[in-house]
C-alpha cells in the first residue's frame, strides 16, 4: 500500500507505505469425508502496518499488524 496521509491539521509526516504477504494452505477431507484442515501465515515479510492517530493522541500510532501470526484451522461438516 502506498503511503497514508494525515489529516490536514497534523503536523507529523505521513506514514510510510507497506506491503504484507498472507499464505494459506487448505486441505480438503483428510482423512474422513468433511474434515478440512487449513494452515496459515499472516504478515510472511514480518511488517509493521500502522493507521495514523488523530493529532495530539497516539504518538506512534494506532498498531495493526506487526508480528508474523502462524494459525491452524481444523473443521468438520457434518454430511
Amino acid at each position: 500500500m502506498s503511503g497514508t496521509a494525515r489529516a490536514s491539521d497534523d503536523s507529523r509526516s505521513d506514514l510510510a507505505g507497506y506491503d504484507t504477504v498472507t499464505l494459506t494452505l487448505s486441505w480438503f477431507n483428510v482423512g474422513a469425508q468433511g474434515l478440512d484442515l487449513r494452515l496459515g501465515l499472516t504478515n510472511l515479510l514480518g511488517e509493521t502496518v500502522r493507521s495514523p492517530a488523530p493529532a495530539l493522541t497516539y504518538d506512534e500510532d494506532y498498531p495493526l499488524v506487526d508480528e508474523r501470526t502462524l494459525w491452524v484451522q481444523l473443521s468438520y461438516a457434518l454430511p
